[in-house]
């Protein structure tokens, strides 16, 4: 089932508060009460113009915009960013832009992200998502399919899923990693294929000097991947898939926020960064 093109909102921010959480479903959850948001839950209008569709007076159009991000490349089937900065303002492009948009980005420079698969596998009937899902190397590692049939992204927010190759890679200057909830690890480029082999394995050796990481609980044996804590503390955290109605419960609008720490290598093999930043998802 073809879902409508997403919204984010990027707070970027330099510090991290501390919260009291619980463990829940990264699934799905349906809140039935209007939480006093009459105002954001109105009946949406429909009119025909010309022959074409108008919802809330937008368009329905699917309008291409041609873009391209500064600083970036593929190599090996990965989007490579020279620096910090540039992979920075990239997350941050990325999010501007419709799914047509960012399809159509990829397929012109010959790359296939996380997000190009989800769009393609969830247009396909539920009988045959599995399928599509097992033809891809690590495609079950990032996807998994809901009690509903809904194709769902199982370790990275749709954001981000917009610059990961379809083996959760990225590649900033030298290096090549992958970073999630639980997860922060890179090697130097040539050492990538060794990354591959780990994050298919879920181990990294403790005595492994090319592997640079800052957190790997993710690979812990009762790791769940659809379960995460309610709200950030001081890493990177993924929040439950929320489903709310308006008072008529005819329109209803998904809702997924996300706080990310990203420690990413800087120029040279020894300097790394940190950057924060909160994300709000709907569709």
């Amino acid at each position: 089932m073809k879902k409508v093109s997403l919204i984010f909102t990027l707070i970027f921010i330099a510090g991290v508060g501390f919260y009291s959480c619980e463990k829940t479903s990264l699934i799905e959850e349906t809140v039935n009460e209007p939480l006093n948001q009459e105002l954001l839950f109105v009946e949406p209008s429909e009119e025909v113009i010309d022959g074409e569709l108008f919802i809330d007076g937008i368009s329905q159009k699917e309008v291409i915009t041609d873009f391209d991000l500064e600083n970036a490349i593929v190599i090996d089937g990965r989007l490579a960013f020279d620096n910090h900065e540039a992979l920075m303002k990239g997350i941050d492009k990325l999010a501007e832009y419709n799914t047509e948009s960012v399809i159509a980005w990829g397929e012109k420079i010959g790359f296939t992200s996380l997000f190009a698969e989800l769009t393609r596998i969830e247009e396909r009937p539920v009988s045959e998502m599995q399928a599509e899902l097992d033809k891809g190397d690590m495609l079950n590692d990032h996807f998994h399919i809901t009690k509903d049939g809904e194709l769902e992204l199982t370790q990275q927010t749709v954001l981000l899923s917009r610059m990961f190759n379809t083996q959760g890679l990225v590649q900033v200057g030298n290096f090549v990693g992958s970073f999630t909830e639980g997860l922060n690890v890179w090697v130097e480029a040539e050492n990538t294929e060794k990354l591959i082999t780990a994050l298919k394995n879920r181990h990294i050796p403790e005595s492994d000097k090319d592997f640079y990481y800052t957190d790997k609980s993710a690979f812990e044996p009762n790791k769940n991947w659809v379960e995460s804590t309610t709200c950030p503390k001081y890493t990177t955290w993924i929040g439950p898939n929320r489903q709310y109605k308006n008072p008529t419960q005819n329109r209803r609008i998904d809702v997924r926020n996300s706080y990310h720490e990203l420690i990413i290598p800087t120029s040279g093999t020894t300097g790394f960064r940190r950057e924060y930043f909160y994300a709000i998802e709907t569709t």
